[in-house]
């Protein structure tokens, strides 16, 4: 018994060698477990490896916590508190003497930590959430309202976000849909922190009216691959949710973001759209989007590699990809799973112009972020900050140019 403490005495560095690797044996061990209950083929398991992905199930299309347990499986409540706020608009709102600096406090990650975000003076934030989305969208009956005013979270509506965003147009309106494996305080917090390295851009220097678009994608099984089937399915149902907000709005004068599967829920909703409006838009007149890391439904993608798409209704998609992304490397394992017969890539659908998506500018983030899969992680590389600011400069644009006064001989018969 000597003997051994004098030897680990000895070389320390040794000891604490041998444990890390008996640690590691213990994580591989259970991963490859974990990993055993999946039904993929020999060639598909042969890929996995060659992608550097073995383990990272867990991660796929949006998992954006570290641990999604404890507080983040609790009921839905709100995760930020107000210590000071201010008014929308002052045609909806009773508007304050002098508009204050506003701090939030919000849940920092998984393991509990806060932290507090200033929001701007001259920017507003709402939530609305489809997590009791029902399918009624006549009247947005499902769809949850919150503004942040009054010092305050207040439930509002539809047709007050609506006002303010017709109304007040010193202000430019960005939708964002969060991605798989996020529940309500989990949605707003990142909501928030996105917010913040959003504002932080030098690029970004307009008033903003932040709206995080919520919908229920929380872990619904423990198989991290028939969770994201159920996340994906979904998504596509959330289309309707979100046109519905859109159509609400009443013009196409907003930025739309979506990260991961966000994507899905953002693409449905365009696609609804495009089939209904039946008619060429002008320019000034379609929506222009950033996707940041893309998910979509494998099915969805499958029916996608077999048409062809001049959209009518997207002016211009901005789409943020890294190769070195886990979720980003399982997706096109996922699609070949799931698409045996066609070789199928998001950025195949691109290319071919599978996806209502107008125009598209490809940016790559690989050298600017890391393999996690986190918005909050996309949004404080330079590149997209730079896009991001151009985007909302162009929406706002779009705005200028709608509230300008038509001349008195536009419509004069010659």
């Amino acid at each position: 018994m000597l003997k051994l403490k004098t030897s680990y005495l000895a070389c320390p560095l040794a000891s604490i060698r041998r444990l890390m690797q008996v640690q590691s044996s213990v994580l591989m061990l259970t991963l490859i477990a974990c990993l055993g209950s999946y039904q993929f083929s020999d060639s598909a398991r042969a890929q996995w490896a060659d992608d550097s992905v073995e383990g990272d199930l867990i991660s796929i299309f949006g998992s954006e916590s570290d641990l999604m347990s404890g507080p983040y499986l609790a009921e839905p409540t709100l995760p930020i508190i107000s210590l000071a706020g201010s008014d929308c608009c002052p045609e909806t709102l009773e508007p304050f003497a002098h508009k204050q600096n506003r701090s939030l406090s919000t849940i920092k990650c998984a393991l509990g930590g806060t932290e507090l975000i200033e929001i701007r003076p001259e920017d507003e934030l709402w939530i609305v959430s489809a997590r009791n989305f029902d399918g009624c969208v006549s009247e947005g009956e499902s769809l949850e309202v919150k503004r942040l005013a009054n010092n305050s979270w207040q439930t509002a509506s539809l047709d007050q976000l609506a006002e303010c965003h017709q109304k007040n147009t010193s202000l430019t309106t960005l939708l964002y849909a969060h991605g798989n494996q996020t529940n309500y305080d989990y949605g707003v917090s990142r909501g928030v922190q996105f917010y913040r390295n959003l504002v932080s851009c030098p690029e970004v220097d307009g008033a903003i009216r932040m709206v995080l678009w919520l919908w229920k994608s929380e872990r619904q099984s423990v198989r991290m691959y028939r969770d994201f089937r159920i996340k994906s399915q979904r998504a596509i149902e959330m289309g309707a949710a979100f046109r519905s907000t859109l159509e609400r709005l009443g013009d196409s004068r907003v930025a739309l973001v979506g990260f991961s599967l966000g994507t899905q829920v953002i693409l449905s909703a365009l696609d609804s759209i495009e089939d209904s409006c039946g008619r060429d838009r002008d320019a000034h007149e379609r929506y222009k989007v950033a996707l940041v890391a893309p998910a979509l439904d494998p099915a969805y993608a499958c029916a996608s590699a077999d048409r062809s798409i001049c959209s009518s209704i997207t002016d211009q998609t901005r789409v943020f990809n890294n190769r070195a992304d886990r979720a980003v490397k399982a997706l096109r394992i996922i699609l070949r799973r799931e698409c045996p017969t066609k070789s199928i890539s998001f950025d195949r659908l691109v290319d071919e112009q599978c996806l209502n998506l107008g125009q598209v500018k490809k940016v790559d983030l690989t050298s600017e972020t890391g393999a996690r899969h986190s918005i909050v992680r996309y949004s404080r590389t330079p590149s997209l900050c730079c896009e991001l600011g151009k985007l909302l400069s162009e929406v706002a644009n779009k705005r200028n140019v709608a509230n300008q006064p038509v001349p008195n001989n536009q419509f004069a018969v010659e």
